[in-house]
């Protein structure tokens, strides 16, 4: 019993002390690929500033859009910064099973997964084909993956 408490306060303080989620952002998109470009930082009359890994300049082109995407309509992708291993769960909600875990190793550049929408706090993801859920505030979202 003493365990399972300490375990909850943990949680408890790490929820609470994690940053707040974005929940969507502005991208610049390539209409003839699809492809996210960048993260929208401004727009100047003849050029989108963009952040990717750093920040750049593109000329405006008719093939280049600005584009709201959000974790809601399932855009982006969602990843684990730290060491501590993330349950999956086959829906979303605690009382779900266990399908998965999201881990990265220490010293390797984090792993980043499709979101495939947000449901209720829960994103929906999948690992290695297996489809599931991860509570939103263990996680971070990002318009696109620049690992």
């Amino acid at each position: 019993m003493r365990k399972i408490v300490k375990i909850l306060a943990l949680t408890a303080i790490m929820l609470i002390t994690m940053p707040a989620v974005a929940q969507s952002m502005k991208m610049v998109i390539d209409t003839n690929t699809g492809e996210a470009v960048g993260r929208l930082v401004k727009i100047t009359p003849t050029a989108y500033v963009i952040d990717v890994q750093d920040t750049g300049e593109i000329n405006k082109a008719p093939n280049l859009k600005v584009v709201t995407f959000s974790a809601k309509n399932g855009q982006g992708v969602i990843y684990r910064n730290d060491y501590v291993k993330v349950n999956v769960r086959k829906g979303p909600g605690l009382n779900y099973p266990v399908v998965a875990q999201i881990a990265n190793e220490q010293g390797c550049v984090p792993e980043a997964y499709p979101c495939l929408g947000k449901v209720k706090g829960w994103y929906k993801t999948t690992l290695n084909g297996v489809e599931g859920y991860v509570l939103a505030k263990l996680v971070q979202w990002d318009g696109m993956d620049t690992f």
